[in-house]
């Protein structure tokens, strides 16, 4: 499920970019296993900050976040997970993304497990935004996995020409348990998508 981010566009600058065949109308999709796991509620929200009169204060395009509550049938345990796209091209806009979702983590979930993922366009090298993440109470899958496997970077470039570590994995909740993360990789030459 997801909802395709032409319905958070803000303002004459997202809505003349949009126009552009390169900004096609994706999803932040969550694929979930219907037999294993039950769908309690679910949502999207636009994390685009307001940028006033000037579109540079804001992402140049539409962003979102969505989510879903879900419940384990096997064991009753009951869980979030967020998925989103952060901007591509402002450090500052980025940041403020997360803290929009953070916010929203905070306001909802209240003591649940939560899982945020995505494409956040940074390596996370920066301690504000680590901090921002970290504050809420996620720790990365990777940092907490009892077993890591693959390559460190998670984008490809479609040819390995540019390799970087943006796509990330957190974790929320007692003492959570992270059996194996890895970034998973295709057969030599073959790249089904620019990020693996």
């Amino acid at each position: 499920f997801g909802e395709s981010r032409s319905t958070k566009t803000s303002g004459w600058w997202q809505r003349m970019v949009m126009r552009h065949p390169r900004a096609t109308d994706e999803h932040n999709p969550i694929f979930y296993n219907k037999k294993r796991i039950g769908l309690l509620a679910s949502g999207n929200f636009g994390i685009n900050p307001r940028g006033g009169r000037f579109h540079i204060m804001t992402a140049d395009l539409p962003r979102l976040c969505t989510w879903g509550f879900f419940e384990d049938k096997k064991t009753g345990i009951k869980f979030y997970v967020y998925n989103t796209h952060l901007d591509n091209s402002w450090r500052r806009v980025r940041s403020r993304q997360i803290s929009q979702i953070m916010k929203h983590v905070k306001k909802n979930t209240k003591g649940v497990p939560v899982i945020f993922m995505g494409d956040l366009n940074t390596p996370l090298k920066g301690k504000k935004k680590n901090k921002k993440i970290a504050k809420v109470g996620f720790v990365h899958a990777r940092a907490i996995a009892q077993q890591v496997a693959g390559p460190q970077e998670t984008r490809t470039g479609w040819n390995n020409s540019e390799l970087k570590t943006i796509d990330h994995i957190f974790v929320k909740g007692q003492k959570p348990v992270v059996k194996k993360y890895e970034v998973v990789t295709s057969p030599e030459g073959v790249f089904p998508s620019d990020h693996r």
